[in-house]
């Protein structure tokens, strides 16, 4: 994958997205305001799929350098997620927001908003409590807790999108942590969907002569693969019952969804194999 992905967003605050992913940060400075004059290093113009637990995880060297996930740098994020709370305050619009992979606080702050369209008043009038909204931002820190400063927040109205983030967010995931060459002559350590192939999680679940708990979970899951919620993870369970015990079943989907195998849906209780697209 050369670089990010699009993500068909319809309308970015007027400014076009047509780097395959890459968005131009010369429209935003660290607070949300225009610089068009200002020059960004290639990090700081890219948008990445994340996930709220990726954003949870990264990692700041001292509080003016760039937050790192998968040990790159990123600046600027964009995640989809269902809001829990909504906090309007004298400057700003304070959000909590989950994704079933954490929580995570988003702040908007008012003069960003004040000029937007009637269009864009109608879309956001759709941005409540229980409802689903992807956020374009950046990463920020206070009082050592990181939040997202928003640039755009609007609805989804199609649960594909949750399930197309889910994916690309997995994918570069996986082109960061996995698919970079050591550097050695004949490396071939080189991102693929291969990574997906079941032979990538097997580790030491797989049984000798038969199949592992990984492997027989990943089919059942596999088995509602046409339901936008995908598994809940009781009804794997259930199924692989008398073949292992629930603390079985519950840690291998830890183990899968850390690799990148399988993703949170609609919650953390429900998960989908990324084999399945």
């Amino acid at each position: 994958m050369a670089g990010y992905n699009s993500y068909g967003y319809d309308d970015m605050n007027g400014v076009e997205n047509t780097g395959g992913g890459f968005m131009d940060s010369s429209h935003y400075d660290n607070n949300g305001g225009n610089q068009t004059q200002n020059k960004t290093r290639p990090s700081e113009q890219t948008l990445r799929p994340v996930t709220i637990k990726q954003m949870l995880n990264s990692q700041q060297s001292h509080g003016e350098s760039e937050f790192k996930i998968d040990n790159t740098d990123v600046t600027q994020v964009t995640f989809v997620a269902v809001v829990r709370q909504i906090n309007p305050q004298s400057a700003n619009i304070a959000y909590t927001m989950e994704d079933g992979t954490g929580s995570i606080d988003v702040r908007q702050w008012l003069d960003q908003i004040q000029q937007d369209s009637d269009a864009e008043r109608e879309k956001r009038a759709q941005i409540i409590v229980g409802n689903y909204v992807r956020v374009v931002g950046r990463l920020a820190q206070f009082n050592q807790k990181t939040h997202v400063v928003a640039f755009q927040i609007r609805p989804i109205t199609s649960a594909n999108e949750i399930t197309h983030h889910f994916l690309e967010a997995i994918l570069t995931h996986l082109q960061f942590s996995k698919g970079r060459s050591n550097g050695q002559a004949g490396s071939t350590d080189t991102f693929s969907t291969s990574a997906y192939n079941a032979s990538n999680f097997m580790g030491n679940s797989q049984k000798s002569g038969g199949r592992g708990v990984n492997e027989d979970v990943i089919e059942v899951i596999q088995q509602f693969g046409h339901l936008d919620q995908g598994a809940e993870i009781n009804q794997v369970v259930t199924r692989l019952q008398g073949k292992y015990t629930e603390t079985q079943v519950k840690e291998s989907i830890d183990y899968l969804q850390n690799e990148g195998h399988l993703y949170a849906t609609i919650d953390e209780y429900h998960v989908k194999s990324a084999e399945s697209f």
